[in-house]
């Protein structure tokens, strides 16, 4: 076999979450692993990156080869109708093209932030546009927009994700439900689930809490549905015991959305940053980390990510919600899971109760996360996929 060149095209920015599982995190690996050149240009400042052929005599500035000299462009999440055109002509030069995605614009509700950019329903897009604008919070990629171009935004979104998966010579996915849902407009699809990448965790800086025990929850406004399940467990909790506290790094603003029921001085706070160490460092100081995940459709295509950071940056045990995360910490035996208010009530008070258990059950989440969920223990799935699109090379 041959050492192959991948150009990756990241369809987020580059500090993002998903531009770093979906692209960074497994091509480095299959660099390491000696089975292909990758090389990944800036983003704009939408993270989408698309590249002119060779045909009109023009190169990418950013990029020291033609883009017909790869034997395979990744894709993740791109929408646009420059890329849908960018597949086709690889397509017909013998290029490989793989289009990659982690969500389901298909089982999307308006509960969900992100249906303002998904959204089927033209009604309720223009509703949420109307109410984003309204309050001043409107996402990056939306503003200075009226909510009739948003509504036009969504339906040229979810149009050029369909028409890009049905180009693509090879989709790729996270998790077996969403290759179902796609499954009917590519049959070439392959389940790359996500992994950790190792290099960053170590020697982070966490905040001493000397009495106190530190239970966490890290994420992004679209999470708001999720984390309502703890509204009422972890009010429970906190009247319960003096030395817990609740911990929330990047929203903020679910103190007072979902937690307003909690004593303010009892919420510790770290704000979302694009500096990785320093997320990672806010990380490490949980105890516990929770992962609630509401128990619908959409979620059964997001990945378990977040109970394998807590592991990583503090050894702390999980407590999470059968959705997402159930599988990952039965098998790891990394944590505790809850189906409903009492489980998260009673498995909190187990944890909270015994310092040996939490971090024997740390410990094992870490173990589970070092040796079987990093792309470098995993890299055959992606060569399986590559190779399969490639014939072998």
């Amino acid at each position: 076999m041959r050492n192959i060149k991948i150009l990756g095209l990241p369809g987020d920015k580059h500090e993002g979450a998903c531009a770093h599982y979906r692209v960074f995190g497994p091509l480095k690996a299959l660099q390491r692993a000696g089975f292909c050149e990758m090389f990944i240009p800036h983003a704009n400042e939408y993270g989408h990156r698309t590249v002119a052929l060779n045909q009109d005599g023009r190169k990418d500035p950013l990029d020291p080869m033609l883009v017909n000299n790869y034997d395979l462009i990744v894709l993740q999440r791109q929408p646009d109708q420059d890329v849908g055109t960018l597949i086709t002509e690889c397509n017909g030069l013998g290029i490989g093209t793989c289009f990659d995605i982690d969500d389901s614009v298909f089982s999307i509700t308006p509960k969900n932030p992100n249906y303002v950019v998904w959204g089927r329903d033209k009604r309720k897009v223009r509703q949420l546009a109307t109410l984003y604008i309204r309050s001043g919070s409107v996402p990056e990629i939306l503003r200075g927009k009226t909510p009739e171009q948003i509504v036009e935004l969504s339906i040229k979104i979810r149009a050029g994700i369909i028409n890009n998966i049905r180009s693509a010579s090879l989709v790729t996915v996270t998790t077996p439900s969403l290759a179902s849902e796609y499954g009917a407009h590519n049959s070439n699809i392959h389940v790359l689930p996500n992994q950790m990448d190792l290099d960053g965790w170590g020697e982070l800086e966490s905040t001493p809490h000397p009495g106190r025990i530190w239970i966490t929850w890290a994420g992004g406004w679209t999470h708001k549905d999720d984390l309502a399940l703890l509204a009422a467990p972890l009010q429970a909790i906190i009247q319960m015991y003096d030395n817990v506290d609740l911990v929330l790094i990047g929203f903020e603003q679910a103190k007072d959305l979902v937690f307003s029921g909690i004593p303010e001085d009892r919420i510790v706070l770290f704000p979302w940053t694009k500096n990785i160490y320093d997320y990672r460092s806010s990380l490490a100081s949980a105890d516990i980390v929770l992962a609630p995940s509401e128990g619908v459709k959409f979620n059964d295509s997001k990945s378990d990510i977040r109970v394998m950071e807590g592991w990583l940056a503090a050894k702390a045990p999980a407590v999470g919600s059968p959705t997402t995360y159930g599988q990952t910490i039965r098998e790891s035996g990394g944590g505790l899971v809850a189906k409903n208010s009492k489980q998260w009530v009673t498995a909190l008070r187990k944890l909270i109760n015994n310092t040996a258990l939490r971090k024997a059950m740390g410990e094992k989440g870490y173990k589970y996360t070092i040796e079987q969920r990093t792309y470098d223990a995993n890299v055959q799935l992606w060569i399986d996929a590559y190779t399969s699109l490639l014939g072998g090379l």
